[in-house]
């Protein structure tokens, strides 16, 4: 039985490590040709879709006998519930709630802008009280707000499932330095071109597979990266509402990855 772990978790980390290095080729060979600008996905009120996530435990979270890997896979719903101004300006209002076996107790709601999808503000919505759990749980609530003169892209850590790290989509510049909204780092955005026939081996994303239906020559990997020494990496499609793929590595160890699984509209 040893055996067999070991060898799925050599086969995870080769993988793991095979996708980075291949991204990591493509961001500096395509970052100095000429791209074109990094195109925001197509929402609508009644939009739907969601995404599949797992966290790498090296064995400090989880207690027993349970070897380093990646835990069991959390899936989030995103539904675009409607459009709302900020500061005289449209912003798409979208919900993310844990869906099946996903716990977390909390659900979110984010606006984005529409030109670019900057996070305008961001809700953490608490459980209600019930007669199991009682005490402080914290107002039903918590509301942030983002000022647009600070527009970046967003570098979600809160939560470490969820999938929630948005480039800015804005304008043809393949590199972009931002200064951190709460002043402790600063992020880069990197653009480049990416063939998704790379990320098949192993990938357990459904649209990155061969006969998916992607459209190549609009395929974007977007690289951010904080001075906190976090790197998040993803691939987008415009034909997609989402990235069809992407990770994080933190201190140089693998963090998290996730996947688009499904799309609709209500």
């Amino acid at each position: 039985m040893s055996n067999i772990f070991s060898r799925i978790l050599f086969q995870s980390a080769l993988y793991l490590l095979m996708v980075s290095l291949l991204v990591g080729a493509d961001l500096r060979w395509a970052s100095a040709q000429a791209v074109s600008p990094l195109e925001p996905p197509k929402w609508s009120v009644g939009d739907w879709w969601t995404v599949e996530c797992q966290v790498y435990d090296s064995g400090k979270t989880v207690k027993g006998p349970v070897p380093p890997g990646w835990r069991p896979k959390q899936v989030w719903r995103f539904q675009v519930e409607g459009i709302e101004n900020i500061e005289d300006q449209p912003y798409f209002m979208v919900s993310i709630k844990p869906q099946g076996d996903n716990k977390c107790p909390y659900w979110f709601r984010y606006w984005f802008r529409e030109s670019d999808r900057h996070i305008g503000r961001q809700e953490l919505h608490h459980p209600s009280a019930t007669a199991g759990k009682k005490g402080n749980i914290g107002p039903p609530v918590v509301r942030k707000e983002f000022s647009p003169a600070s527009a970046g892209p967003f570098f979600g850590d809160q939560f470490p499932s969820l999938p929630l790290t948005m480039p800015l989509f804005r304008g043809d510049q393949p590199f972009m330095p931002f200064s951190s909204r709460r002043g402790k780092f600063d992020i880069h955005q990197e653009v480049g071109g990416v063939s998704a026939m790379k990320f098949m081996g192993g990938s357990e994303a459904p649209l990155l597979k061969e006969d998916a239906p992607l459209t190549p020559d609009a395929n974007r990997m977007v690289k951010i990266t904080a001075t906190s020494n976090n790197v998040e990496q993803q691939v987008w499609n415009p034909a997609h509402p989402w990235c069809v793929y992407g990770e994080r590595v933190q201190n140089d160890k693998p963090f998290r990855r996730y996947w688009l699984a499904e799309y609709g509209k209500n």
